[in-house]
């Protein structure tokens, strides 16, 4: 189900089609077709602008297919619940789909609102959730009429594909969640979510088994590169270079015992589901709080709290939250994230350092060989390279006491990134990367005259009800 404006979405699955033509498999390409108020994660607010460019680059996209295929466009939008509570999102269900949680992510993914107080945060998530079910509908009754042996998705925790893969796990039928693992390749989730915890640690073990004797001179790199901000191929985006090397904060004092927190994005991982929220605080604010709380009467430690960087802009990140807290608490400091101190330096001079959810727990490992307090169970705590607390009293007792240096993490560090830098397969006829640019079939897709001036100002529109309306 390729999204025409999603990269490198649109390039995988156009390869994909032309494999399984060529392969002289029967290909049923379904796509949205583009009805009135419909919304997807490409365009929460249903800007029909974005909306006609993504059905006129469609129209291009098919054309550079060689040999037979069936297209179908779904286009007729089934009202059916205009009016999900938006309080109780994340929990709405749909014929046994997690709809709610999609459009929540597909929502946040833009919006940044995660808390869903924005003016018309009603208003997209309502399109999300009624185009998600036009969407279902079609494919169940699609299935009904026409058997098929495979179904491809990419990034399925989006609101237009979260429904296909949940319906399809459901009635037991084969498909494929594409996933990117780095920026050139990609590897087959199967009927799982890329971030499906002990799906995940099955296969960094299995894949390890595969290699013997294995130096991981490949791995070793990646971390010094990532250490020096000079290449990241998971990840398109190195904010590590905008920030000073080695630099720490003017107040560092190396007697003290410094904490550091290392905060996400909060819709990030409340979109991921409830194994991804600490089972012992409701969110990031009062886990902060309890941290600064914890530590207060004790002079000898020192919390340091770096607002991730991608946050500087972001106009539902509550900053007055963060200076309140400088100004209760002496020994707090917060990093805000348009400062050139090194997150690198802090997690190499830290001792302790805590993550929601972030390579920063497998890299925090590599380097300082004591495990990182991650608050979240996910694909790096599951192989050991950080602990979750089970509790609050479990969290003060893990701040509290010294870190126990484990000289096998630096291993399982490598072992970890070994599976993603490794892993992922080079699919037939895809190309290129995040730098150069992607491929399909050698060829560049560019949007045409109409496609982009549509998009372009479509976007213009986005941003402005994003920052002004929403």
């Amino acid at each position: 189900m390729p999204n025409a404006l999603m990269v490198p979405e649109v390039h995988l699955m156009l390869s994909i089609a032309q494999r399984e033509i060529n392969n002289k498999n029967s290909v049923t390409i379904l796509t949205c077709g583009g009805g009135k108020n419909f919304a997807c994660s490409k365009n929460i607010y249903g800007i029909k602008a974005i909306c006609k460019s993504c059905l006129f680059q469609q129209d291009n996209l098919v054309k550079k297919l060689n040999g037979k295929f069936v297209l179908k466009k779904i286009s007729d939008q089934q009202k059916i619940n205009s009016k999900v509570n938006i309080k109780k999102i994340k929990n709405y269900k749909y014929k046994n789909t997690n709809l709610g949680l999609a459009a929540f992510s597909s929502y946040t993914n833009t919006s940044r609102d995660t808390y869903l107080k924005g003016a018309i945060a009603q208003n997209s998530i309502n399109k999300l959730v009624d185009t998600s079910i036009t969407i279902l509908l079609y494919f169940e009754k699609l299935l009904k009429k026409n058997y098929y042996s495979k179904i491809f998705v990419f990034n399925s925790r989006m609101s237009e594909k979260r429904c296909l893969l949940d319906y399809s796990i459901n009635k037991n039928i084969n498909i494929r969640n594409i996933e990117k693992l780095t920026t050139e390749k990609f590897y087959d989730f199967g009927k799982n979510l890329k971030k499906k915890r002990n799906f995940l640690k099955k296969k960094i073990l299995k894949f390890k088994k595969k290699k013997k004797n294995y130096n991981f001179k490949k791995e070793k790199k990646f971390y010094s590169n990532k250490l020096n901000s000079s290449a990241d191929p998971l990840n398109p985006d190195v904010y590590s270079s905008r920030q000073t090397k080695n630099s720490l904060p003017k107040l560092w004092n190396v007697k003290n015992n410094n904490i550091i927190f290392f905060t996400a994005s909060d819709d990030e991982y409340q979109s991921f589901g409830k194994d991804f929220n600490p089972q012992f605080l409701s969110d990031q604010k009062s886990i902060i709080k309890k941290t600064c709380e914890i530590i207060k009467d004790n002079n000898k430690y020192f919390l340091w709290i770096r607002i991730h960087p991608r946050l500087e802009d972001v106009k539902w990140v509550d900053f007055d939250f963060y200076k309140s807290i400088e100004k209760k608490y002496k020994n707090v400091g917060v990093i805000y994230p348009n400062d050139k101190v090194s997150s690198y330096a802090l997690i190499l001079n830290a001792n302790k350092v805590i993550c929601y959810w972030s390579l920063l727990i497998a890299e925090s490992a590599y380097w300082r060989q004591k495990k990182t307090i991650s608050l979240t169970k996910n694909d790096m705590e599951a192989i050991g390279l950080g602990v979750t607390p089970k509790n609050i009293k479990d969290y003060k007792n893990q701040i509290l006491n010294r870190d126990v240096f484990d000289m096998r993490l630096r291993h399982r560090a490598l072992m970890y990134v070994n599976f993603f830098l490794n892993a992922g397969i080079k699919i037939k006829y895809f190309s290129g990367n995040i730098h150069d640019g992607y491929k399909f079939n050698k060829q560049k897709i560019n949007l045409n005259t109409k496609s982009f001036l549509l998009y372009y100002f479509g976007k213009i529109y986005e941003n402005f009800l994003n920052k002004y309306i929403n």
